[in-house]
């Protein structure tokens, strides 16, 4: 059995993508060990046999870091390690000091590849039929508090971590309620705890003329976990929420794109669809455009 490291000071949808190869290892017979931000410690409470930790523990027989930057390289010198390696996909990323740090430097492309199956493939070695996307573990215990019944409701989390991704909050108004009329399911609005995201979200909600919880920012990270996995659509622009639902088991789902590539930060699926402008731009996108997609994934 080896000890393999892996360090992320990315945000969560990012560090959620590692799970495969997490679980990859983790199969093998491995002991796993995942060194990230201490505010994600609950994610990994869903993902049994993988550890999380706060501090290097002891020796590892291979330790890697998935990004450029200099937060989690400079955590890696701190890293007792047999080898220490480094995966980018893009040679700009380089910088001189890398090769003083790690014993390996792979730059590998994309290729346009959905992340999660990218990280499998050049970290494992293995081929994408062996690939299943990031899952977690969850339960319905933490919605009861809400009076919420499993698949019995939609959520609706119009923000990311960043502002320029976010949609029209009117054009949002007018897809709930279509959505509403057709299903009549509960509506769940969900958000980050970043001022202007419970800003945003409190508009929008006061613009609904149909019943809705508004739980942004007000929920810890296991509960919001749960609302995501629990419910019956996802609605979503991208970002970490929409990797949470789909990795936690939401029955369907919705993501709306701008400029970031859905190839690349969506796992598409026949109940997993999403939608991007041809001009890349999302306020491009009328809700007319989508309302017929998002029909079709409550009627299943």
């Amino acid at each position: 059995m080896k000890r393999i490291l892996f360090i992320s000071n990315k945000q969560l949808g990012d560090v959620l993508l590692l799970e495969p190869v997490l679980r990859y290892y983790m199969n093998k017979g491995h002991e796993v060990h995942a060194l990230t931000n201490p505010n994600f410690s609950s994610l990994f409470d869903l993902m049994p046999g993988i550890t999380f930790i706060e501090k290097p523990v002891g020796h590892y027989d291979q330790s890697w870091v998935m990004e450029h930057g200099s937060k989690a390289s400079f955590k890696m010198l701190k890293i007792s390690s047999k080898k220490k390696s480094l995966l980018l996909y893009r040679s700009q990323q380089l910088k001189w000091w890398h090769h003083l740090i790690y014993d390996e430097v792979l730059v590998k492309p994309t290729f346009m590849r959905y992340r999660a199956l990218y990280n499998y493939m050049e970290i494992t070695g293995e081929n994408e039929q062996n690939f299943n996307p990031p899952q977690i573990e969850t339960s319905n215990d933490l919605i009861s508090k809400y009076n919420l019944s499993s698949r019995e409701y939609h959520v609706l989390h119009p923000t990311s971590a960043w502002k320029e991704k976010s949609w029209s909050p009117t054009k949002w108004v007018d897809v709930i309620e279509a959505l509403y009329r057709i299903s009549r399911k509960s509506i769940i609005v969900t958000s980050g705890s970043a001022q202007w995201e419970t800003e945003y979200c409190s508009h929008l909600t006061s613009l609904l003329s149909v019943p809705v919880l508004n739980l942004s920012g007000k929920t810890d990270l296991p509960t919001y976990i749960q609302v995501l996995g629990n419910c019956h659509t996802f609605l979503g622009i991208d970002g970490s929420a929409s990797h949470i639902a789909q990795a936690a088991g939401a029955k369907s789902g919705f993501t709306l794109f701008g400029k970031t590539s859905p190839s690349t930060w969506h796992w598409h699926q026949p109940n997993f669809i999403s939608y991007q402008h041809p001009d890349k731009n999302i306020n491009s996108v009328v809700p007319e455009i989508i309302i017929p997609m998002i029909m079709t994934l409550i009627k299943e």
